[in-house]
C-alpha cells in the first residue's frame, strides 16, 4: 500500500518483513527541490510481521537534507504506536555534520517511553555520536571504512530503577567486520557498575569479553565476524549497528 513517491521503498526488501506483503500504508511527501522529505508509515489497527509481532499506529520520519549536507537532520516520531500490547511514544533525531577535514559526524539523541500493559513505563534517553573516520568518501567500497561510536543510553522505570549503558572507550568498526573490533561498554544498575564489555584490540572476530562486578570474565559470542553486506546498509543509511547472539548480548 503506497502513496506518493514510494518507488524506492516498494523496490526494497521492506515489505518482505510482513505477511503477504500486507505492510503499512507508506506515504512520502517530497518538496520540488528534493527536500524536505516526510515519510509516514501507517500500520493501522493491526499489521502482522513475519515473526508474529503485531504493529499498530504511525511512524513519521522527517528528513531535511542529504546526510552529506552540513546541519541536515532526520527526526523519527512515534504516534499512538504499539508493538503487540506495548506502547511506544516519543522521538529520536540525528544531526549530520561535516568537519573541516570532510569527516561525517552523526549526532543522535532520543527520548522514547515504553508503556507496558500494566501501566508501568520504561524511559530510554539516548545520546550517541558516530564518526566516519575513514571511508565515507568511497560509498561503493567498504573495506576502507572505519567508524567510531561514543555515547550512552539511560533507562529509567516508573518505579525509579535505572540502568545505564555507556561507551567508556570509543567503539571501533571496520568495513570488513560485522562486529565492533575495539572499545568497551560499561553497564551500571541503580548507580552500581555490574559489568564491562570489551570488544578487543582491533581484530575482527566473533567474541567479546564481559567482566562482571565480582571480577569474573566470560566470553560472549557475537555474530559471524566477517561482513556479508550488512555494512552496505550501515553506510548508505549513515549508521553502524551490531548485535550480539548466543551466550550474551554484544550490542554497543
Amino acid at each position: 500500500k503506497l502513496t506518493g513517491n514510494s518507488r524506492k521503498i516498494a523496490n526494497s526488501h521492506f515489505m518482505d518483513k510482513f505477511y503477504s506483503g500486507d505492510g503499512p500504508v507508506i506515504s512520502i511527501d517530497t518538496a520540488e527541490a528534493g527536500y524536505p522529505i516526510v515519510i509516514s508509515l501507517d500500520y493501522g489497527d493491526s499489521t502482522v510481521t513475519r515473526n508474529g509481532k503485531v504493529l499498530s499506529g504511525t511512524i513519521i520520519m522527517e528528513i531535511s537534507g542529504d546526510k552529506h549536507t552540513d546541519g541536515a537532520t532526520r527526526i523519527v516520531t512515534y504516534e499512538n504506536f504499539f508493538v503487540d500490547s506495548v506502547s511506544l511514544s516519543g522521538s529520536k533525531s540525528e544531526v549530520f555534520n561535516i568537519t573541516a577535514d570532510s569527516i561525517l559526524v552523526i549526532t543522535s539523541s532520543g527520548n522514547i517511553v515504553l508503556t507496558l500493559p500494566d501501566g508501568s513505563t520504561i524511559t530510554a534517553v539516548t545520546e550517541k555520536q558516530r564518526t566516519w573516520i575513514e571511508g565515507d568518501d568511497t560509498p561503493f567500497v567498504h573495506d576502507d571504512d572505519i567508524l567510531q561510536v561514543t555515547g550512552k543510553t539511560v533507562f529509567t522505570t516508573s518505579e525509579g530503577e535505572s540502568f545505564v549503558k555507556e561507551i567508556i572507550t570509543p567503539l571501533l568498526r571496520t568495513g570488513d567486520c560485522r562486529n565492533f573490533v575495539q572499545g568497551t561498554v560499561q553497564y551500571v544498575q541503580d548507580g552500581v557498575e555490574v559489568a564491562v564489555l570489551d570488544y578487543g584490540n582491533g581484530e575482527c572476530d566473533e567474541v567479546a569479553n564481559l567482566t562482571t562486578a565480582d571480577g569474573e570474565t566470560v566470553e560472549i559470542e557475537l555474530k559471524a565476524g566477517k561482513s556479508h553486506g550488512q555494512n552496505d546498509n550501515a553506510k548508505n543509511n549513515g549508521k553502524g549497528k551490531t548485535n550480539g547472539k548466543g551466550k550474551g548480548n554484544g550490542k554497543g
